[in-house]
C-alpha cells in the first residue's frame, strides 16, 4: 500500500472517530426525559392564607391573535391571559389551528418562576377530539411529568436538564409577552434562559435566547427574535404579532370556539 492511499484511509479513519464521538455526545447531550414509576402528585397550587383558588384576580394581559389571509397561519387564532390570582401570576393560552387544539397553563411566583404546568392537546378524529393531557410540577428536585394519553394511560417522567428550567415556553406566539415583560431590554441586547418549552407535543428543556431587534418599518415600536421567529410587542412589552402574519384582533373578543371541546380544568388531577 502506498503512503499516499495509507494517508487517505488515516484520514477517514479520524473523520469516522470524530463523526461518532459526536454523535454519541449528542445522544448524551438530548437525554432529558427519565421514565420513573411515579411522581409526588402535589395538587394545584394554593396560597397558605387563601385555600380556595382564585379569590382574588386580575387581568394584567388579555391578547388575542388572529392569522392573516394570505399567510402560513390563515385561520389560525390564538388567546393569550395573564391575572394576578392570589399569590401567584397565572398565564393561560389558547390556540386553535388546522386539525389542532391546545390548551396551556403556567402558575408562577410573583417572581414569575414556574411553579407548576399544564399542557392538553387535542386532534381531531373519527370521534372527535382526543387529547394527550400532561402536568409538569417544578416543587420537586427534578420537573416532573405526569402525562395521559388519548387512551387514557397515565405515565410518568422526570426531566433532568443540566439546571432546573426558570421560564416556561407556552404553546402559541403571544405567550412570549411572559419574557418580553419580564425585564427590560435594549435594542441588540440578548438573553439567554434554560426554558421548558411546551410549543410542540414532545415538550424539551434547552437554552433559549432572546434577542431585541430594531423595529425599522415594523407596525409595533418593539421586535423580538426566538429561534427562527419574530415578534412585534407595544410598549408595555406585550407581544402583539408575529413576522409569520398574525395580528392582534382589538375590541372584538376573540374567533367563535370550535365545537365538541372538553371543559378546560388544569386543577383537576390527573
Amino acid at each position: 500500500m502506498t503512503l499516499r492511499k495509507k494517508l487517505a484511509l488515516g484520514a477517514l479513519a479520524v473523520v469516522f472517530v470524530l463523526i461518532n464521538i459526536d454523535g454519541i455526545a449528542r445522544r448524551f447531550r438530548k437525554r432529558t426525559h427519565f421514565e420513573v414509576a411515579s411522581v409526588p402528585q402535589l395538587g394545584y397550587p394554593r396560597c397558605a392564607d387563601s385555600p380556595e383558588a382564585g379569590v382574588s384576580r386580575v387581568v394584567l394581559v388579555d391578547t388575542v391573535l388572529v392569522g392573516q389571509e394570505g399567510t402560513v397561519n390563515a385561520g389560525a387564532w390564538e388567546r393569550f391571559t395573564l391575572e394576578a390570582r392570589d399569590c401567584h401570576r397565572v398565564a393561560r393560552v389558547h390556540v386553535e389551528s388546522s386539525g389542532m387544539i391546545v390548551d396551556a397553563e403556567v402558575v408562577m411566583h410573583p417572581s414569575m418562576e414556574p411553579i407548576r404546568a399544564w399542557r392538553r392537546i387535542g386532534r381531531w378524529g373519527p370521534q372527535g377530539l382526543r387529547y394527550d393531557t400532561r402536568a409538569y410540577d417544578f416543587r420537586t428536585p427534578f420537573v416532573t411529568v405526569t402525562r395521559v394519553d388519548p387512551a387514557g394511560v397515565r405515565s410518568f417522567e422526570e426531566l433532568r436538564p443540566r439546571s432546573k428550567p426558570t421560564l416556561v415556553l407556552l404553546p402559541g406566539e403571544a405567550a412570549l409577552t411572559l419574557w418580553t415583560q419580564l425585564q427590560p431590554m435594549a435594542v441588540g441586547e440578548r438573553v439567554q434562559r434554560m426554558v421548558l418549552d411546551l410549543r410542540k407535543p414532545l415538550e424539551r428543556t434547552w437554552v433559549s435566547m432572546l434577542r431585541r431587534e430594531a423595529a425599522t418599518g415594523a407596525p409595533s415600536p418593539e421586535v423580538y427574535s426566538l429561534d427562527e421567529g419574530s415578534v412585534f410587542a407595544d410598549d408595555d412589552h406585550r407581544v402583539t404579532g408575529t413576522l409569520s402574519g398574525m395580528r392582534e384582533r382589538v375590541g372584538v373578543g376573540e374567533p367563535a370556539r370550535a365545537e365538541g371541546q372538553a371543559p378546560v380544568d388544569p386543577a383537576r388531577p390527573l
